[in-house]
């Protein structure tokens, strides 16, 4: 990170090289908060919080549950576009994608659970006339999304313009 004193004010510039920034993006993939799942009805509500490594189960008789998962491994068919992020962030970082390509894997990242679970679960339901309440039902948690969207507005692509802010007239407007 380099300071820079302008109009004595600091500003700071932040740079990453294309692996930095995918270890961000999949320390945020693995670690961070990912799906929220509520199953169950009447009295036996149980609420999970999850990520792709870990998770904690919250049961209504007051007791938590904590563990380690493998749905990083285990359910690749529910979450392989939050692979394809992080190759998509390392080639922007790159100069071999664009912005938009990027905002559309992060996007299609968070709704595939949904869409594949969830919107199945539902014709399922509809169809079989099963019980909603014994169902698990699973809720995107965008951290992931939040992330990308704060790495590709505040860090700019190594070799790129500085914006309009960051630069210094050489002349002043008035003296023009």
């Amino acid at each position: 990170m380099e300071t820079e004193i302008i109009e004595n004010r600091p500003r700071w510039r932040y740079s990453l090289t294309p692996s930095d920034a995918s270890l961000l993006i999949l320390f945020t993939v693995l670690f961070l908060p990912s799906s929220v799942g509520i199953q169950g009805g009447g009295t036996g509500i149980a609420y999970e919080i999850s990520s792709l490594m870990w998770r904690v189960i919250f049961y209504m008789d007051g007791t938590v549950g904590l563990g380690i998962t493998l749905y990083a491994i285990a359910h690749l068919q529910y979450i392989f576009f939050k692979y394809i992020l992080v190759l998509q962030v390392s080639r922007y970082y790159r100069w071999r994608t664009t912005k938009q390509r990027v905002w559309i894997v992060a996007i299609l990242s968070e709704l595939q659970w949904l869409i594949m679970y969830d919107v199945v679960t539902m014709i399922r339901i509809i169809q079989t006339g099963a019980d909603w309440t014994a169902t698990l039902w699973i809720l995107p948690i965008p951290f992931v999304l939040l992330s990308c969207v704060l790495l590709l507005f505040l860090v700019p692509r190594p070799g790129s313009e500085p914006t309009w802010i960051e630069q210094e007239e050489v002349t002043s407007w008035w003296k023009k």
